[in-house]
């Protein structure tokens, strides 16, 4: 193998390298946008069930202390 040859193997590599790191990337910035997403919808949905009247609590068949429990969950927390 020549230099040249060397030198374009060495350079391929490189740009492999650059492509699986932005791969790497993208999965993790897709992975945090999905994270993002559930934990806003929790937090409106907790939001929403400590908003509602204790009729409409009893018509879904939720009692005011689980509703109460769901409602002061962190966002995070499933």
């Amino acid at each position: 193998m020549t230099s040249t040859d060397n030198r374009f193997v060495q350079q391929k590599s490189r740009f492999a390298q650059a492509n699986d790191l932005m791969a790497s990337g993208r999965a993790a910035l897709s992975r945090l946008a999905r994270a993002l997403r559930l934990w806003s919808a929790r937090a409106h949905q907790r939001q929403h069930l400590a908003e509602l009247s204790p009729e409409r609590l009893k018509d879904i068949g939720v009692s005011a202390d689980a509703a109460n429990a769901e409602a002061a969950k962190p966002f995070w927390q499933a």
